[in-house]
Parts: C-alpha cells; sequence; structure tokens
C-alpha cells in the first residue's frame, strides 16, 4: 500500500483519506517519536475513521524546527489545529508522553467548548496518582 502524505494544519499529519469518515482518531506520539509511527494503524482501521498523528517541532519533517520548550504552549498549538479542522466527532489516544500531551490537548479543548468523544491513554497512570506508579 502507497501512503500519501497531508498536512491538515501544521501539527498534523494524515497518510490514508477515508470517503466520508465518521470519528476522527489522533493519535500523540511518545518522547522521540514522530508522526509517521502511527501510520501502520490505517491499516487496522474501519474506514470510516479519519486517522491524523500529531507532528511536533524537532521531529520528522519538522526536523529544522525548533522544539517546544513548554507542554502548556504544545497543547495550546495542538488545540488550536485541531479546533480549526471541520467538525466531527473526535478521540485523542496518547502513549507515554503523548499520554500527557493529549490530556492537556483535551483540557484546552474543553476551554475552547469543544466536547471530546473520547480521550484514550497508555503508558501513563492518570494526573492525579502519584508516587513510585506514576514514574516516567
Amino acid at each position: 500500500m502507497e501512503f500519501k502524505q497531508k498536512h491538515p494544519a501544521p501539527s498534523l499529519r494524515q497518510y490514508v483519506f477515508p470517503f466520508a469518515p465518521a470519528v476522527r482518531l489522533i493519535c500523540f506520539p511518545n518522547a522521540g517519536a514522530g508522526a509517521s509511527i502511527y501510520r501502520p494503524f490505517s491499516g487496522f482501521l474501519p474506514a470510516c475513521i479519519e486517522l491524523l498523528s500529531v507532528q511536533l517541532p524537532g521531529r520528522g519533517d519538522r526536523l529544522g524546527q525548533a522544539a517546544y520548550r513548554d507542554m502548556e504552549a504544545a497543547a495550546r498549538d495542538i488545540a488550536l489545529d485541531i479546533k480549526r479542522l471541520p467538525e466531527m466527532p473526535t478521540v485523542l489516544f496518547g502513549h507515554s508522553m503523548g499520554a500527557i500531551l493529549a490530556f492537556e490537548t483535551a483540557c484546552i479543548l474543553g476551554e475552547y467548548g469543544i466536547g471530546l468523544k473520547s480521550l484514550i491513554v497508555s503508558g501513563k497512570s492518570a494526573p492525579h496518582v502519584t508516587g513510585p506508579s506514576n514514574r516516567c
């Protein structure tokens, strides 16, 4: 399968383009990874799901851009990019550091009045959990 790439917003990448998606899935990679880590997911998802992945500065095709030094600034920029997309039920998924960034982005989207269908995280404990089980 040959993949094309589209940039629906500065921080978002899309590799497969469903005809009439019903749900948007936005994936946040772990630290050190780029958006392309989620490209293989598109082969396992039904055609009704639009898959986008987050490309942070300093990764992939944004390698020449300065990396964020502040999680809130990154989340705010991503939330603004999501806000600019056409309305569609949206799910955020993040793994490890991406889980933290997805959570922060979800909070900011809530401030903008944008509700999510779901937030799914892996590889990271809930933000309110402290102690040894919440080490990164």
